[in-house]
């Protein structure tokens, strides 16, 4: 709802293709995958696996391409983007943080198509988004952030009331239970 609002400010608009470049992972075979590597191997939808190699390194998004087509995923460090993905870097027009919570708003799911639902990334390219410019993206994601860290809060004191509330119910079944409730 936050980004909804962000985007209705009528910042320019701009193709994403004009922003950003999806490049194509690539498959590893078996023989180098090892389940003590050091480092990721990402699929469409998360970490599949562990290597001793890289393809890439720096901060990037992972895009399923193939099979979980769509999903977008944070990545840091050393990895191995494998040949069912895309993968992204931020760059001068586009900040990291914010391409992913723009990526993750846009669903890029509803674009996959086939029988082994794919997406095209000329596709997304096509999408065209208002686009702030770079100093306001990062305004942008320190409010996200900020409200990232209140929801967080909440989760916690829901849990936590949660907790208590059980823990009254299971006090007032043992005092019924042991007659202490009536008099």
């Amino acid at each position: 709802a936050a980004l909804h609002q962000i985007f209705e400010k009528g910042w320019p608009k701009q193709s994403l293709g004009k922003v950003i470049e999806l490049l194509y992972g690539r498959g590893i075979p078996k023989s180098d995958r090892d389940t003590n590597g050091k480092y990721p191997i990402f699929g469409a939808n998360g970490e599949l696996g562990r290597t001793n190699k890289f393809l890439v390194e720096g901060e990037a998004l992972i895009v399923g391409r193939k099979g979980s087509a769509g999903e977008v995923t944070r990545v840091s460090g050393k990895f191995w983007p494998s040949d069912v993905t895309y993968y992204v870097f931020g760059n001068e027009k586009a900040d990291i943080d914010f391409l992913f919570y723009l990526l993750k708003s846009l669903k890029l799911q509803k674009l996959a198509v086939g029988v082994k639902p794919g997406i095209n990334r000329n596709r997304v390219y096509e999408i065209v988004v208002p686009f702030p410019p770079i100093q306001e993206q990062k305004k942008i994601m320190a409010y996200l952030d900020s409200l990232s860290e209140k929801a967080k809060r909440l989760q916690e004191l829901q849990q936590q009331t949660a907790e208590d509330m059980k823990a009254l119910k299971q006090s007032i079944l043992h005092k019924a239970f042991s007659g202490e409730l009536i008099k």
